[in-house]
């Protein structure tokens, strides 16, 4: 439990009596007593002592947050008349406290993640009211009454079990942001057309095919996030919306967004992904889009090979954007390519993503990008490039002049099927993250340690019998993962690397069984299961790599033998760990799914 005070007039101390939590009020100065009451407590129960203190008449602020309560005390709001902001967030409780309606001069009201089924009509009687949360929790509906609060400006709703809005909704005229998003709307009132000052509406989540003509009326909202719904065409009246900046209409089912929306030229951020687009809006690529900065279209699978024949990409790009669009997203569209024609141009480009997700989580069969080669020529325009995701789109080779790309700081090649890497790789002086999992690399370039800010380097499912020397200069590197590789012995060079901070080396050809009983003095060998674990623990992903046993090695690399060196690792399978997932094996190292099986 806490207390703050503006003029410090007041303590609070906290007595626990068998499970209670009460609450006393210690006047430390002469000063009037104005300030905040916070309470955060395990307790179940609060005494209602506490609130027959006269002093709470002076109390504008106060929070209940993160306990067990289920009720609050009859006489709550017997001297709490001042209030101007309470929040009871988190808590157990299932109604709104007793004669809320007493706290006339209230603002501010947060009874979100409770228990919520029902919202009394007594808040209807809080005529200051200017903010309303009562996101997470059980609501099936809210009271007509609503509209009484003229002066509301944010009414949130989120995850409740709403069915439906009130139609008195609109009555809300000063209203700036709703948000009903994760509920279970199937309609939205037409009166929401006059809530004319709505500036942010989040109606996202909910299994809305359309909203209501009267939304053309709603002329300043700027923020419109409809996504999570099941609408196969664009309503009409969004078209005609003119202010809209940030628009959101991933997830739906739409297979069609050509007409140009009025809100255009003002447009900054646009999210289309997850949809049924079977090719990429023209108007995009024309003046209309001056100022679009975050462009995402990713995860239409049903683009077809008409959009790298589109006239618009053989000039288009070159003639608008400019250097507005900062981040593009087309994993999982698709593309191929000659496609690529379209980024030339793009001077302002920071973040480009085109890969393609798993088969983990993707259907194999769906369209997927298919890059055979980076033209990085069709980059040289984005000069301020720093992150390039090339995820699992079948590169067999990597350019002799990616070193153009002299802002990149983070390239994920991962997933595809490189073999090797041009000496220029190496010439990446900004480069931080570097992801090359999965590929084929039988070794790296001799000059990788010129990679001088490289701070988390993924090589894990390669073909690596060794590092190079020049690895020792990587200084900065605090990450690095060689799981599942071909090495024969821990690299001398890792263990001159002190700001290693995770490290995974299971699953190579050498063995460690005597590690620290032969060594432990080494300070790199008895840390470095907390280095694994460090790795492990950071993504989930990483996790189902415990308890994976590995198969007989052949006797080539049976590395058990009394003269092992200093430098051998054992690979640490034993059965303390949390079992492996028993289905989808298919992204598993072949060596591991063959034992596991």
């Amino acid at each position: 439990m806490s207390c703050s005070n503006t003029v410090d007039a007041f303590m609070l101390s906290e007595e626990r009596e068998q499970d209670s939590l009460n609450v006393k009020l210690n006047v430390s100065s002469s000063n009037p007593i104005n300030g905040v009451i916070k309470i955060l407590s395990n307790s179940s129960v609060i005494s209602e002592d506490v609130f027959y203190k006269k002093e709470l008449k002076n109390i504008y602020e106060f929070t209940l947050k993160d306990t067990e309560v289920h009720q609050l005390p009859k006489n709550f709001t017997t001297n709490l008349i001042n209030l101007t902001i309470l929040n009871l967030e988190n808590n157990k409780l299932v109604e709104l406290p007793p004669n809320i309606s007493c706290l006339a001069n209230l603002v501010h009201l947060n009874v979100s993640c409770n228990n919520f089924h029902t919202l009394s009509e007594d808040v209807s009687h809080l005529l200051k009211l200017i903010v309303l949360n009562v996101n997470h929790n059980t609501l099936s509906d809210i009271p007509k009454t609503i509209c009484n609060l003229k002066n509301l400006k944010v009414l949130e709703m989120s995850e409740n079990n709403l069915h439906y809005l009130p139609e008195s909704l609109g009555d809300l005229e000063n209203l700036e942001k709703l948000d009903v998003s994760k509920n279970i709307l199937e309609c939205l009132p037409n009166s929401i057309g006059n809530l004319s000052n709505l500036f942010i509406l989040n109606v996202s989540q909910n299994k809305l095919t359309d909203i209501p003509e009267s939304f053309k009326n709603l002329y300043l909202l700027n923020c419109l996030n409809i996504s999570h719904n099941i609408m196969e065409v664009l309503p009409e009246c969004l078209i005609e919306l003119p202010n809209i900046s940030s628009l959101n209409v991933s997830h739906n089912k739409l297979q069609a967004f050509d007409e140009v929306l009025k809100c255009a030229e003002k447009l900054l951020t646009l999210d289309l992904s997850y949809n049924d687009l079977k090719i990429i809006p023209k108007w995009l690529f024309t003046d209309h889009c001056m100022f679009l900065r975050d462009l995402i279209i990713s995860h239409n699978h049903h683009m077809t090979e008409d959009c790298s024949k589109q006239e618009i990409f053989d000039t288009g790009a070159k003639y608008v954007f400019k250097k507005s669009l900062k981040y593009l997203n087309t994993s999982n569209c698709n593309v191929t390519t000659p496609y690529l024609k379209f980024l030339e141009g793009l001077q302002g480009l920071e973040v480009l993503d085109m890969s393609n997700d798993l088969n983990k989580f993707v259907n194999s069969k769906l369209p997927k990008n298919m890059l055979w080669e980076i033209q990085v020529n069709t980059l040289n325009w984005s000069v301020l490039l720093k992150e390039l995701w090339l995820s699992n789109v079948g590169l067999v080779s990597v350019p002799e002049d990616l070193t153009r790309l002299t802002s990149l700081e983070v390239l994920d090649l991962s997933y595809n099927e490189l073999n090797w890497l041009p000496d220029s790789f190496c010439r990446l002086k900004t480069l931080k993250k570097c992801k090359l999992s999965k590929n084929e690399l039988a070794y790296l370039p001799e000059e990788c340690g010129q990679l001088e800010e490289l701070q988390e380097f993924n090589l894990d499912g390669n073909k690596l019998c060794s590092l190079p020397g020049s690895f020792a200069n990587l200084t900065k590197l605090y990450f690095c993962d060689l799981y599942d590789n071909l090495l024969d012995a821990v690299p001398v060079e890792l263990q001159k690397l002190l700001s290693l901070q995770s490290l995974d080396l299971e699953y190579n050809h050498f063995s460690t069984s005597d590690l620290l009983e032969k060594r432990p003095e080494n300070e790199f060998f008895s840390k470095y299961e907390t280095l694994k674990t460090n790795l492990r623990q950071q993504r989930e992903f990483y996790h189902q790599r415990y308890n994976c046993q590995r198969p007989e090695e052949s006797l080539d690399y049976n590395n058990t033998s009394e003269d092992a060196t200093d430098n051998e690792l054992e690979d640490v399978s034993s059965g303390s760990f949390a079992e492996p997932p028993a289905k989808d094996l298919s992204w598993w190292p072949s060596r591991c799914v063959q034992s596991l099986r």
